[in-house]
């Protein structure tokens, strides 16, 4: 493999909460695939992670007071340190979305990027995560998964996902890589017929997972607070019910 341009690692803190039905709104028709608006794709799947989230034991105490807010000098100061919100429309992507911000904003709280460097691929975690490709040393090899958009109620774009499913991914050494080497413009193509090259799944990667903390908010709220200090971000799992906007010509 190539030399990467981008050595350091990651740290990702997620939380998890619960509530009732999972749903997260993008444009699409029945089959899945973008189209016009009126039907709702799932964009979160249900992680065992829902109903028994560890206790987060970092083996020390709490090594300061928890600030009553955070960053001190207030909301611009997130603005201009991080990169603005990116649109996941029209498909069903939030999980990698927010993996991949994650990513971004722990590097950038590391000093090893800014907001106007990073912008790391949705598609491609989204896609090497439901179309496998075998590591270069051949440590997973017998490994398996490819998804057949012709066979499926939703295509692989609008099927959902959730921060396990990229955990699993970016464990095995896939990725982070830049979206001007998978750029999101290219996911509709993917649907129709198109693929990405297996090259992209190990070969560009600029940033690589070294920890993933998985917290109970409802029993550590604080360890959640800390976190978001230390890393800039956490990511949250969580079902909600919303009502896809309908409208007449």
């Amino acid at each position: 493999m190539k030399e990467k341009k981008l050595t350091a690692l990651f740290t990702c803190a997620f939380l998890l909460t619960t509530s009732t039905l999972s749903y997260a709104w993008a444009d699409s028709d029945s089959s899945g695939k973008a189209g016009e608006q009126g039907t709702a794709a799932g964009g979160y799947i249900e992680s065992d992670l829902d109903h028994d989230t560890p206790l987060y034991d970092s083996g020390i105490a709490m090594y300061s007071a928890i600030p009553a807010s955070y960053p001190d000098d207030g909301v611009e100061a997130i603005k201009n340190k991080y990169p603005a919100n990116r649109n996941q429309n029209p498909y069903g992507t939030c999980w990698a979305f927010a993996s991949t911000g994650l990513a971004e904003f722990d590097l950038i709280n590391d000093g090893l990027a800014s907001k106007d460097t990073v912008d790391f691929s949705e598609l491609q975690l989204v896609y090497f995560t439901y179309n496998f490709v075998t590591d270069p040393l051949g440590g997973t090899e017998g490994d398996v998964a490819r998804y057949y958009n012709d066979n499926a109620t939703y295509s692989y774009l609008n099927r959902g996902g959730n921060f396990e499913y990229s955990l699993r991914r970016l464990s095995q050494w896939i990725g982070v890589a830049d979206e001007s080497d998978v750029s999101y413009a290219q996911a509709g193509a993917t649907i129709s017929g198109s693929s990405i090259d297996d090259k992209y799944a190990y070969g560009y990667d600029k940033a690589h997972l070294e920890n993933a903390y998985e917290i109970n908010i409802r029993q550590q709220p604080d360890q959640v607070k800390e976190m978001i200090e230390q890393n800039g971000a956490v990511g949250a799992m969580y079902y909600d019910t919303m009502k896809v906007p309908t409208f007449s010509n």
